[in-house]
């Protein structure tokens, strides 16, 4: 009797596990089935995300890490990508930066020091389209692309400022920062054509677009270039176009040399930026000749300063490239950094003159940046229009070599006047196309 139970247990307990053996095996069968299902979707959706990429090959192989075929996802994959390789070419330079200081390769340093400082705009700006990506909903992202655009050109431009240093072969430090250079300038170049192709990307991979008020798809507008009907850029404000209209302003701070203002000088001006600021810094700059070299940093947005006339407010300096040892980058007069920067009735010059060669009058790597009725005077490279949204109305621009040059998005409004024209360096847009002095 025993015997027979512990038989039957036993028949129960093989019958049980070869149950469990076929639905196991049935339970693999199917998740092996759903796992090719899914690597097949992602290849599929990988293949066609990296249509418009520059470097498809980089691109297809830093996809299929992620393991998605959430278009966000991979437009955030691609992104995160670029913003790591630039972060680890920020880490060399940092690291090379140290060693050409105590070797006292003074040449070296400076061109590390620019490197430094540039790759972390770029790596701002990779984070900064990121975060986009991620707070925005896939099916009205593409109505970002204009910012997008803007913010990952500009850290194409950025890499390539600090490349530019590093020219010469001569320079101990060229191989390795142009051979680390490869991986972020392939990476930045794809996240740039995908954004720029968003709407089509999307569609493809059947996301339902959001209409955008039956305008033009992303694709085909021009919208960084285009003035609206007012003759101001697309981009600007309404309280902004409204400021700009009028005459009279109440200025936040005064500068005046004979010591009638708040301040003697426009830097102290902005020195005292304040840091809880809500709306514009608005300074007001009396006649005078101001001999400043002056930044707008980065922290200090919408600052409105104007002057008493385009020839009775002038700020000038004389730093060059041969006489001071300087970058070109370093020579600029005034270097506007700070997003939503607005000139107006004032004069920007450098003096140096022919002997000098690049002597920046203005360095502009302001967003969304605006100059009306200013002169802005010099010799070779006199205006730096470095990146981002540019405007520019009723100024004259005078100078010779690549008197006018960088590559942001500028949209030029009814020069007074622009010597040398042929001599121009116009700039590249990320849509292929190039705007000049018109």
């Amino acid at each position: 009797m025993i015997r027979q139970v512990v038989v039957s247990v036993i028949s129960l307990i093989l019958v049980v596990g070869v149950v469990i053996g076929i639905i196991c095996s049935v339970s693999n069968d199917v998740r092996k089935r759903e796992q090719q299902e899914i690597s097949q979707q992602q290849r599929k959706a990988v293949t066609r995300f990296c249509v418009p990429a520059e470097f498809k090959d980089t691109c297809i192989n830093t996809l299929n890490d992620a393991s998605t075929y959430d278009p966000q996802l991979l437009l955030k994959a691609t992104i995160y990508s670029a913003e790591t390789a630039m972060r680890n070419l920020f880490n060399l330079s940092e690291a090379l930066l140290m060693e050409a200081t105590n070797n006292k390769d003074n040449s070296s340093k400076m061109n590390l020091e620019d490197c430094k400082e540039t790759l972390q705009f770029a790596i701002d700006d990779l984070n900064t389209t990121w975060s986009t990506v991620a707070d925005n909903e896939l099916h009205n992202l593409h109505t970002r692309t204009d910012d997008m655009m803007a913010w990952l050109n500009a850290a194409v431009t950025y890499q390539h400022t600090c490349l530019d240093g590093f020219e010469v072969e001569t320079n101990p430090f060229s191989e390795q920062m142009r051979k680390a250079a490869i991986e972020p300038t392939q990476l930045t170049a794809n996240a740039l054509s995908i954004v720029k192709d968003l709407t089509t990307i999307l569609g493809s991979l059947g996301v339902t677009i959001q209409p955008m008020n039956d305008r033009q798809p992303i694709k085909n507008r021009r919208r960084l270039l285009q003035a609206a009907n007012d003759g101001y850029p697309s981009w600007f404000s309404a309280a902004d176009r409204k400021l700009l209209v009028k005459n009279e302003w109440t200025p936040t701070a005064v500068v005046a040399q004979d010591g009638s203002g708040d301040y003697k000088t426009i830097q102290e001006a902005l020195d005292a930026y304040p840091k809880d600021l809500r709306g514009r810094y608005v300074i007001h700059i009396k006649a005078g000749i101001y001999d400043e070299q002056i930044t707008i940093g980065r922290h200090q947005k919408y600052v409105f300063m104007y002057g008493d006339g385009m020839i009775e407010t002038v700020v000038t300096n004389n730093k060059s490239a041969k006489f001071d040892g300087l970058n070109t980058m370093r020579t600029a007069t005034l270097s506007a950094l700070g997003e939503g920067f607005v000139a107006k009735h004032m004069a920007f010059s450098n003096s140096a003159g022919a002997e000098g060669q690049q002597a920046v009058a203005l360095r502009v790597q302001a967003d969304k940046a605006a100059f009306l009725d200013c002169v802005i005077d010099g010799f070779q490279h006199t205006l730096y229009t470095h990146t981002y949204r540019q405007f520019y109305r009723e100024c004259y621009i005078s100078g010779t070599i690549d008197f006018i040059f960088g590559d942001c998005h500028c949209h030029y409004s009814e020069f007074l006047d622009h010597r040398e024209e042929g001599d121009c360096q116009s700039s590249q847009h990320s849509d292929g196309s190039s705007q000049g002095p018109s």
